[in-house]
C-alpha cells in the first residue's frame, strides 16, 4: 500500500517546480555575474592604468547589450523553445568569461565582457524565465515567479564574495576561467536537461490541474 500511495504521488508530481528551479538557479548566475563585476573592476584597476569612468562603461555597455538583446530572446523563445536559445547563450557566456581572462586592453574589455558576455548572459536573465513559467502557472504564478526570482539575491550573496576569493588566492584572469567553467558544469546541464517550454511537453496542464 505504501509503495503504491508513493508511486501515484510521484505521478501526479508537477514538473513545473522543477521548472522553477532551474529558474531559480540559473538567475543566481544571472545576477551574481553582473554583480561580481565590481570586483573584477577593482582587480583590473590595480593591473592597469584605465580610468575609472572608462572601465565601468563596460558594465554599462553589458546592460544595453542586454537592453537591446532581451526582446529578441524573448521571441526567439516564443519561436523555437528555450532550450535552443538558453543552451547556446550559456556557451556564449562561457565563451565570454573565458576570454575575458586574457584581455589586455580596455577595447578588449569592451568587447569581450561588454559584447560577448553581455549577449550570453542575457539568455538566462528574468525575461527568459518569467517567459517560461507564465506556460507553466496561471493561479500560482506569483509563487512560483517569486521563489525563481529569489535566485537573484542568493547569487548575489553568493558568486560576489566567492569571486573576490577566487581573485584572491589565483588572480583575475584565473578567476573569470573559474566562472566560466562552474557556468558549464553547473548550469548547462541542467538547462539542456530539465528544461521545457510548456506542460504539455509532460503531458500536464498549467499548474498540476
Amino acid at each position: 500500500m505504501d509503495i503504491a500511495k508513493r508511486t501515484s504521488e510521484a505521478a501526479h508530481f508537477y514538473y513545473g517546480w522543477i521548472i522553477v528551479a532551474v529558474a531559480l538557479i540559473s538567475m543566481a548566475f544571472w545576477l551574481g555575474i553582473r554583480a561580481s563585476f565590481s570586483v573584477y573592476y577593482v582587480a583590473l584597476l590595480e593591473d592597469y592604468t584605465w580610468s575609472r569612468s572608462g572601465s565601468a562603461g563596460v558594465q554599462s555597455m553589458a546592460l544595453i547589450a542586454y537592453t537591446l538583446l532581451a526582446p529578441l530572446v524573448g521571441g526567439l523563445i516564443d519561436r523555437f523553445g528555450p532550450r535552443r536559445v538558453v543552451v547556446p547563450g550559456i556557451l556564449v557566456l562561457c565563451l565570454g568569461l573565458v576570454l575575458c581572462s586574457k584581455i589586455n586592453t580596455l577595447r578588449q574589455f569592451y568587447l569581450v565582457y561588454g559584447a560577448i558576455v553581455g549577449a550570453g548572459i542575457t539568455c538566462i536573465g528574468i525575461v527568459t524565465y518569467s517567459s517560461i513559467l507564465a506556460h507553466w502557472f496561471e493561479k500560482k504564478r506569483g509563487l512560483a515567479s517569486g521563489i525563481a526570482v529569489s535566485g537573484m539575491g542568493i547569487g548575489t550573496f553568493v558568486l560576489v564574495p566567492l569571486s573576490q576569493s577566487f581573485i584572491s588566492m589565483w588572480g583575475w584572469r584565473t578567476a573569470f576561467i573559474i566562472t566560466g567553467a562552474v557556468v558549464l558544469i553547473i548550469l548547462l546541464p541542467i538547462n539542456a536537461i530539465f528544461l521545457r517550454h510548456k506542460p504539455e511537453e509532460m503531458g500536464q496542464h498549467p499548474d498540476g490541474t
